[in-house]
């Protein structure tokens, strides 16, 4: 039964040693590694990870066995030509006396977020950087987001300080509403 809870999660599932020497993985685990498990078990965190990346997985694994504690991450690694981000728990594993041996690594694949994310910084970056006034508002006229162009137009330098506030606290309400006036877009 636990063996298939284990084959049935989109999580990738792993059991590795002291020495970095895979005990157990998943079949999601060993796909990017040809797909078969049992050719796998035995093989060091060395065998399927450039230099650093398995230094730094097998550094993970000895803390969380000899600390007895878990930790969770979500390193960047390398697998074949390409680099991802898994959300990875890291949680120490005890024979029958209880003493850990061994760790129990859950990832998940959380690439696509990643990537997400830094797209947002890249362009937050952007908008950061433009000397010319860009803001966002709520429906009501409340301010969402400014960049420091907007700020300095508004010259309170720091655009936390407009954050919550209204469009009315810096236009009379007419000029206020007609900045907030939504165009149907023609098509």
């Amino acid at each position: 039964m636990y063996r298939s809870l284990v084959e049935s999660s989109d999580s990738t599932i792993s059991l590795i040693d002291a020495d970095g020497r895979y005990l157990y993985l998943n079949t999601i685990a060993a796909m990017p590694f040809g797909g078969d498990p049992d050719a796998l078990v035995g093989k060091s965190v060395y065998d399927l990870f450039p230099a650093q990346e398995a230094d730094d997985v097998l550094a993970d694994v000895q803390w969380v066995i000899q600390s007895e504690k878990g930790m969770v991450l979500e390193p960047q690694v390398t697998i074949g030509d390409r680099t991802c981000w898994f959300r990875t728990s890291i949680q120490p594993v005890r024979d029958s006396d209880g003493v850990p041996y061994a760790a129990l690594l859950h990832a998940s694949d959380i690439t696509e977020r990643k990537l997400v994310e830094q797209e947002i910084h890249r362009q937050n970056a952007i908008l950061q950087q433009s000397h010319d006034l860009i803001a966002l508002s709520d429906l009501d006229g409340v301010i969402t987001y400014i960049n420091q162009g907007g700020a300095d137009m508004a010259e309170v330098g720091d655009p936390q300080l407009i954050l919550g506030r209204k469009l009315t606290d810096f236009h009379p309400p007419e000029d206020a509403r007609r900045i907030m006036e939504v165009h149907p877009r023609s098509h």
